[in-house]
C-alpha cells in the first residue's frame, strides 16, 4: 500500500514537472515576442524614438523657416536664407535645402528624411524619394515584372524622370521606333526641380542626347541653366508613333523647362494618340516653331482630354497655345493657367490650327500675340478642310493682340461653329479689332453658327470686323445671377435637340467669382 502510494506521488510530480516545464516555454515565447515582435517593446522603442526625430526635425525646420522669412523685408523665404537658418539650428552641412518651385524640400542627412514646407513656411509632410530600381526601362515596372503595353492595365509606366528621357530618347531615335500601339502611363508626380524625382539627379549618361559635353548632371542639364528637356518626338524624324495612349493618371509634371529649336511642348509632334489626365507646370520656349503646354503640334487624329497647362508658354517665331501650339485635334475638359507669348498666333487651347473641335475648355491666362492675332480659347482658325468647333467654353483672361483679338476666337478664315460660351476678360487690339467673343474674320460663311454667345458689356461690341454679330452683350449682374447659370444649361437642351451631341457636355455651376463655372 506504501509503495502504491509512493509511486502515485512520483507520478503527480511528474506531470507536475512537465506542466511547469510547458509554462515556462509559454511564458518565454510570450517574453520573446513581447521584446522583438512587431508590437514589442524593442520596436515599440524604435517607433518612440523616430517619431522624437521626426518631432525634433519638425521644430527646426518651424525655427529655420520663421526666422529665414522674419530676415527678409517682403516675409519671403529664399534658398540661401532657409540654409543658413538651418546651419544655425543644426551642426553646419546637416541638411539640405532646395527651391523646387512652389515648395522647398529639406534633406537630413543623417536620418536621410526628407520634407516638404510652402512658400509660407508650412511643413507639408514627408516625402519619399523615386525607388524605381530599373530607371530609364518604362518596359518594367519598379518590382521587376515586364511590361506588354497592350492595354490600360498593362501599360508601360513612367516611375522616375530618367523614364521620362529615355522615352523621349527612343522617341527621337533615328531608328524609327514606334509606341503607336502601345499604352503608356505616369504612376507619380514628377517634379524636374526636385531631386527625389530622379533616381540618380547626378546621372551624366542623358547630357549628350540633351545637347550638352557629356559632363553636366541630368538635374542640372534639365534647368534653366541647361538646354532643358528635349521633346517627346521633337526633333527632325517625325515618327509620329508615341502612344496608342499616355495617360497621366491624374498626376503632374512640374517645373518642366524646354527651350529647343523646333515644335515644343511635352510632345513635339503628336500624331493618332490620346493623351489625358495630365497636369503641365514650368517653362516652354520655341526659338523657331509652335509652342504648348501638351504638345507643339498635333494631327487630326490627335486627343487631348481633361489636361491641365499651367506652365508659361512663348513662340519666338512662331504659334503658341496653352494645350496645343498648331495644328487639329479634338480637345475637352481642358484648362490653360498658364501666360501664353507668341510672335504669331496665340490662343489659350490653341494658337492656330486647321479644323478643330474644343469642348468644356476654359482659358484664364493672359493671351499675347506681338503681330498677330490672338483668342482666349483659339487663336487663328484656317478651317479649310474641316470646320472649327467651340462649344461650353468660357475665357477670362486677358487677350492682347497687334491685329485681331477675341474673347474665344480671334480670327476666323472658314466655317466655325460657336456654341454655349462667355467671355469676361479684356480684349485689347492695337488697331482696334477687339471683339467680347471673335475678333474678326475674312467673310461671313453661311455655315458659320455664332449662337448663345455672351460677353460682358465692358466691352463695346461682340465681333471686331467684318462677321456679321450675333453675340449677346450682358451686363455683370446679369452673368452672376441664376437666370444666366440656367440659360447656359438650357442651351445645352436646345443644342442637343438641333442634331448635335451634347452626350458630354459638362453642366454649369456657380463659381467662386459668381460667375458660371463648369462642373
Amino acid at each position: 500500500m506504501k509503495r502504491m502510494a509512493k509511486q502515485k506521488n512520483k507520478g503527480i510530480t511528474l506531470i507536475a514537472l512537465v506542466i511547469t516545464v510547458i509554462i515556462l516555454l509559454i511564458l518565454a515565447g510570450i517574453t520573446v515576442g513581447a521584446i522583438t515582435g512587431d508590437n514589442g517593446i524593442i520596436d515599440n522603442a524604435g517607433q518612440a524614438k523616430e517619431k522624437t526625430e521626426i518631432a525634433n526635425e519638425k521644430e527646426i525646420i518651424e525655427k529655420a523657416t520663421v526666422q529665414a522669412m522674419g530676415n527678409n523685408k517682403y516675409g519671403n523665404i529664399e534658398e540661401s536664407e532657409l540654409q543658413k537658418q538651418l546651419d544655425k539650428e543644426t551642426d553646419e552641412g546637416k541638411t539640405e535645402a532646395t527651391d523646387t518651385g512652389e515648395e522647398f524640400e529639406i534633406y537630413f542627412k543623417d536620418t536621410k528624411r526628407y520634407y516638404s514646407v510652402d512658400k509660407d513656411g508650412n511643413i507639408l509632410g514627408q516625402l519619399e524619394p523615386v525607388t524605381d530600381p530599373y530607371p530609364g526601362d518604362i518596359t518594367k515596372d519598379e518590382e521587376g515584372n515586364i511590361l506588354t503595353g497592350s492595354s490600360k492595365e498593362d501599360a508601360y509606366q513612367i516611375n522616375c524622370i530618367e523614364d521620362l528621357i529615355e522615352y523621349s530618347k527612343v522617341m527621337n531615335s533615328a531608328w524609327g521606333f514606334s509606341y503607336a500601339d502601345k499604352y503608356v502611363k505616369l504612376c507619380r508626380n514628377l517634379n524636374f526641380k526636385s531631386k527625389l524625382s530622379y533616381a540618380d539627379y547626378t546621372t551624366t549618361i542623358y547630357d549628350e542626347f540633351l545637347g550638352g559635353d557629356g559632363n553636366t548632371s541630368l538635374i542640372e542639364q534639365l534647368s534653366e541653366n541647361g538646354k532643358g528637356f528635349y521633346p517627346i518626338n521633337g526633333g527632325t524624324q517625325k515618327n509620329i508613333g508615341i502612344a496608342k495612349e499616355f495617360d497621366g493618371q491624374g498626376y503632374a509634371l512640374r517645373n518642366i523647362y524646354i527651350n529647343q529649336e523646333l515644335d515644343a511642348g511635352l510632345i513635339g509632334k503628336a500624331g493618332s494618340v490620346h493623351i489625358e489626365n495630365l497636369d503641365i507646370t514650368g517653362n516652354i520656349i520655341s526659338k523657331t516653331g509652335n509652342a504648348g503646354g501638351i504638345c507643339g503640334s498635333s494631327s487630326s487624329e490627335s486627343k487631348i482630354i481633361n489636361c491641365k497647362n499651367k506652365a508659361i508658354i512663348k513662340s519666338d517665331l512662331s504659334n503658341a497655345g496653352g494645350i496645343i501650339g498648331s495644328g487639329r485635334a479634338l480637345v475637352k475638359d481642358s484648362y490653360n493657367y498658364g501666360d501664353i507669348f507668341a510672335e504669331k498666333a496665340a490662343g489659350g487651347i490653341s494658337g492656330y490650327g486647321n479644323g478643330f473641335i474644343v469642348q468644356n475648355c476654359v482659358n484664364m491666362g493672359n493671351i499675347i500675340s506681338n503681330t498677330n492675332v490672338a483668342g482666349g480659347i483659339l487663336g487663328y482658325y484656317n478651317a479649310t478642310v474641316g470646320e472649327v468647333s467651340i462649344y461650353n467654353s468660357y475665357n477670362i483672361g486677358k487677350i492682347h493682340a497687334e491685329r485681331e483679338a477675341g474673347g474665344i476666337m480671334g480670327y476666323i478664315y472658314a466655317s466655325a461653329r460657336i456654341e454655349n460660351v462667355y467671355n469676361i476678360g479684356e480684349i485689347k487690339s492695337n488697331v482696334n479689332y477687339a471683339g467680347g467673343i471673335i475678333g474678326g474674320g475674312s467673310w461671313n460663311n453661311p455655315n458659320n453658327m455664332i449662337d448663345y454667345c455672351y460677353y460682358l458689356d465692358n466691352l463695346q461690341k461682340g465681333v471686331g470686323r467684318t462677321i456679321v454679330d450675333t453675340t449677346i452683350k450682358c451686363q455683370d449682374n446679369e452673368m452672376k445671377s441664376v437666370d444666366f447659370l440656367e440659360k447656359l444649361n438650357q442651351n445645352i437642351a436646345n443644342i442637343g435637340d438641333n442634331g448635335v451631341d451634347v452626350s458630354e457636355w459638362e453642366k454649369w455651376t456657380s463659381g467662386e467669382n459668381g460667375y458660371p463655372t463648369l462642373e
